[in-house]
């Protein structure tokens, strides 16, 4: 992605404090004097970060925000990788998502290349496999991302954006165990709305995934673990995911009538919403999941029978 970035970090900090009408003395207070905030503001001198922070504290400005400015307000390149797999992703779009593996294919294959592109090739390709059952993942390409993730101490957005696009190639037993890692190693993230949302995400579809596998105590403690992340009212997407999810649940424990209330109630809410995408991939889900019911218990019958 091609992003002019503004490097003059002082001359943008001194547009952001004179735009709120604060003075040099205002901003640096007892931490620093005003003559060093002025000298980094004329890109004379540097400022450490610690100090840096505190400036943008100051004049109420996220670290965020000023890194969107620098970056010409556009996306960065990790937030432009999620939101257009995502966006493919929903809309099914199948070539779209391909283009995109090969082009960070191209870019792994390039010399000094980063090796994030490899991983980024990898979590794409689990993509593709949870919309096109013909397509795999080698042993080799599950094996660098499951010791990449294992292996890292510290979780940040990145991880848990591999780890959700990647869910279902892993066994049951791996993502039990990068799931308890996750939840373990992001405990100091809990309280940041977009941990807190990713790391519900993850929840909600390792939850899932136990629930297509059968894997029916994996999914209910999941779901319980969950609760551990109670959500605000306004949080009205993932409520409505967990409320499909809980169907879902029901349906595979045999309350079957009062989960299938619980996915249509979901889906309708979808279409009234009009996030028809959405929709299309809950319903194409649910066909799955009812036709393994009639399917079950035709068998189920036929054995009663015998």
């Amino acid at each position: 992605m091609n992003i002019k970035i503004r490097q003059n970090y002082g001359q943008i900090f001194r547009e952001l404090r004179e735009s709120k009408n604060l003075s040099l003395f205002q901003v640096s207070g007892e931490h620093f004097s005003s003559a060093q905030l002025s000298r980094f503001e004329l890109q004379v001198s540097d400022f450490t970060f610690s100090k840096l922070l505190h400036s943008l504290d100051t004049i109420r400005v996220t670290p965020e925000e000023f890194a969107t400015i620098i970056r010409g307000y556009k996306l960065s390149d990790l937030e432009e990788f999620a939101k257009t797999c995502e966006e493919y992703y929903i809309k099914q779009d199948i070539p779209a998502i391909k283009k995109l593996y090969q082009k960070e294919i191209e870019l792994a294959d390039k010399k000094n290349a980063s090796l994030f592109h490899e991983l980024n090739a990898i979590s794409i390709q689990a993509l593709i496999c949870n919309l096109d059952k013909t397509f795999s993942v080698s042993y080799k390409d599950k094996k660098k991302l499951s010791n990449y993730l294992l292996g890292a101490s510290t979780w940040g957005i990145y991880e848990m954006l591999l780890f959700i696009n990647s869910i279902n190639i892993f066994e049951t037993e791996l993502i039990v165990l990068l799931t308890k890692e996750i939840v373990a190693k992001t405990n100091f993230y809990h309280s940041i709305p977009r941990h807190k949302e990713i790391i519900f995400n993850i929840l909600i579809n390792v939850s899932n995934t136990c629930l297509n596998r059968n894997e029916l105590k994996y999914a209910e403690f999941f779901l319980e673990t969950i609760n551990q992340f109670p959500l605000e009212e306004n949080n009205l997407q993932q409520r409505n995911c967990l409320l499909y999810t809980k169907g879902i649940y029901k349906i595979k424990t045999g309350k079957v009538e009062e989960g299938k209330r619980l996915v249509e109630s979901s889906i309708s809410i979808l279409e009234q919403l009009e996030c028809n995408n959405t929709k299309n991939l809950y319903e194409s889900h649910y066909k799955e999941i009812l036709a393994y019911i009639y399917i079950h218990s035709k068998t189920k019958s036929v054995e009663n029978h015998a």
